[in-house]
């Protein structure tokens, strides 16, 4: 895993109190200060942020959690260093998502749980974290967690860049084509038709588009859905996205609004439009 490097957030047209306390931090940290970048990043942290804010805040959060990490300035801590990867891990810091994952695959400050691992490495990766893909890949190629069962039909918590074949996948014949998109279904077009900059929600992917629908059918009051398949494998896999939301944060809310009922919170990715409409395209 590559070393921990602080990062300026420069997308700021003014200043914020939580601004200048972090850039202090950073200004402390680089000039060696090790005790002064705790001290300011702490402050940075004592309130939760607005909206705006959000980025320097897990930002800051990540940054203590490297201290102790690192041993930088305090007695290197695995288990304090994961409660504030946890923080920062909470509000989608790919990095600390990564972090805590490797902690829960070591045994480093928490006690090992592969389980747990998978779901945060899963977590960064879906934010296109290349060292947490390397760490799935790592995990399942050395078996130390079994490979997706492909018995079962929710691949939700895969990629569906990613998902793999069983191997006595065959070509589906003319006979097992999709039925015509029911009213529900959205389709492929409307995705296409979604601003790129814009974010949907996966709910599910499933490898039979039938159980799909019907799972569409029973969760309608949660429309807009839309299905999408991936023909490229030799099995295809179905994917149904759920509504139209302008950021991240809008996207958030609603996942977390969605009844237990529907899908595990943590089987709801959150996708850019653009990235979904490559997968299609």
């Amino acid at each position: 895993m590559h070393r921990w490097r602080i990062v300026s957030l420069l997308l700021f047209f003014f200043i914020t109190p939580l601004h200048a306390e972090y850039q202090a931090g950073l200004d402390a940290y680089r000039a060696g200060d090790y005790a002064t970048a705790m001290a300011e990043w702490k402050e940075a942290v004592k309130e939760e942020p607005e909206r705006e804010n959000l980025a320097l805040y897990r930002e800051s959060l990540y940054a203590i959690a490297m201290l102790y990490w690192q041993g930088e300035g305090v007695e290197q801590d695995y288990g304090i260093s994961a409660v504030w990867l946890k923080q920062a891990a909470d509000i989608n810091h790919p990095g600390a998502q990564t972090k805590l994952g490797y902690l829960y695959v070591s045994g480093q400050g928490v006690p090992q749980n592969y389980s747990e691992a998978v779901k945060w490495f899963q977590l960064a990766a879906n934010q296109g974290d290349r060292d947490a893909r390397l760490n799935l890949d790592i995990m399942y190629n050395r078996r130390m967690i079994p490979p997706p069962d492909e018995a079962q039909d929710p691949v939700s918590a895969q990629d569906p860049d990613e998902a793999q074949d069983p191997d006595e996948a065959q070509e589906p014949d003319e006979a097992q084509e999709p039925e015509p998109r029911p009213v529900g279904d959205r389709g492929e077009d409307w995705i296409l038709e979604q601003d790129p900059e814009h974010y949907t929600i996966q709910v599910i992917a499933l490898r039979s588009k039938e159980k799909l629908l019907d799972f569409m059918d029973r969760h309608a009051q949660w429309a807009p859905f839309a299905i999408y398949g991936q023909t490229r494998y030799q099995q295809p896999l179905w994917v149904m996205v759920q509504g139209v939301y302008p950021d991240v944060e809008t996207a958030r809310a609603a996942r977390d609004e969605f009844p237990p009922g529907l899908q595990a919170r943590e089987d709801l990715w959150i996708r850019r439009f653009e990235r979904v409409q490559r997968l299609i395209e």
